[in-house]
């Protein structure tokens, strides 16, 4: 048995690795969210609208991701996902307008609802092999993620007003 390979070890590993790339580009748009601003000469509502849009997306995708995986499987699920999300980061730098850079925001923000392709493969682990450790604490990284983000805006917000007094 020592050559015989885990099939569901590989497949989680798989899983996650595709979930931590699509992880990755979700968060592009805010993490380069400065340059762009820079770049297209962007009002801080602007900013905002272009960083929230695939925020709200992934969130609001991951219902009929969800669905899809369980109909579908995650491995069929996942592989469109990143074909898609590939594609859609391919446009990125192709854009030259504001609406443009909405637009590719939107079509990357359907790589956030891989958290329910990675979950569905996760849970779907730990039925299978409920002893063995698991990839969960990949995915609370989506927790850290959204506190790193909550506490850069306060301290954004509170050194614009101190620049405010200092005028």
């Amino acid at each position: 048995m020592a050559g015989k390979e885990n099939p569901i070890g590989r497949h989680l590993l798989l899983s996650t690795i595709s979930f931590a790339i699509c992880f990755a580009l979700w968060g592009l748009v805010g993490a380069l969210g400065p340059i762009f601003r820079e770049t297209y000469g962007l009002s801080g509502t602007q900013a905002a609208l272009l960083v929230v849009v695939p925020v709200l997306l992934g969130s609001l995708a991951r219902i009929p991701i969800g669905m899809l995986t369980d109909r579908f499987g995650a491995r069929l699920v996942f592989t469109a996902l990143m074909t898609f999300v590939a594609f859609s980061a391919l446009l990125v730098p192709q854009v030259t307008t504001y609406s443009g850079l909405l637009a590719t925001a939107f079509l990357i923000g359907i790589a956030g609802s891989s958290f329910a392709v990675g979950a569905h493969n996760i849970f779907l682990a730990n039925l299978a092999i409920p002893k063995s450790p698991s990839f969960e604490g990949l995915f609370c990284l989506k927790i850290a993620r959204r506190a790193a983000h909550f506490f850069q805006l306060q301290f954004q917000r509170h050194q614009a007003g101190r620049e405010r007094g200092r005028h």
